[in-house]
């Protein structure tokens, strides 16, 4: 099988994505025609099968809990990449791609826990669905907080699920597979 790929850039696209490039991709054989833009990535899988490959930010500051997401999510059949900020400063800093964040994709999908250094998760939440160009972007509360207050506050401000940590792995590496199966296998995500 040949494979040819042609990159352009379409400036009035890549300004609205922050100088995304947007590219096409022909498969010769089959003819299939492929739109790469900025909120997917496409990966060719033996067999020429291409698939798009989702883009997680899970913002948590315990480093157990980042391995035991990372660990769960090697269990999830779907191509992803994890990107991990470690408080509310830096998720905000990478969602808005500021300073070393410049050229990261954004997010399909954010993972966001809710006591996190310098800047609250409550306080992020609220910003991102403050931002015009951020407020689509699902957000899945995932804490260890089960308080009904916590919740309550998370829906006003618009969070999309709210999930409850279980201590046990086996256990959260259950939720983790569900949440993510839903999410991203499931529920059609908005364009960006």
């Amino acid at each position: 099988m040949s494979l040819s790929a042609w990159i352009c850039v379409d400036p009035t696209l890549a300004a609205r994505a922050r100088s995304t490039v947007v590219a096409t991709l022909l498969l010769s054989r089959s003819k299939a025609k492929i739109l790469w833009d900025h909120h997917l990535t496409w990966r060719m899988r033996e067999g020429g099968i291409v698939e798009k490959t989702f883009e997680l930010l899970l913002v948590e500051d315990n480093l157990g809990d980042v391995d035991l997401v990372k660990e769960a999510l090697k269990e999830v059949p779907l191509a992803k990449r994890l990107h991990v900020a470690r408080d509310g400063l830096e998720a905000l800093a990478f969602l808005r791609r500021e300073g070393s964040f410049a050229e990261v994709p954004h997010p399909n999908l954010i993972l966001l826990d809710l006591n996190l250094p310098k800047k609250d998760g409550r306080e992020v939440l609220a910003e991102i669905k403050q931002d015009e160009d951020l407020r689509r972007t699902p957000v899945v509360i995932l804490t260890s907080s089960a308080a009904e207050a916590d919740i309550i506050k998370c829906y006003d401000l618009h969070a999309n699920s709210y999930v409850t940590k279980p201590v046990d792995y086996e256990d959260i590496s259950r939720v983790i597979r569900a949440t993510m199966e839903f999410w991203l296998g499931s529920v059609t995500l908005p364009p960006r």
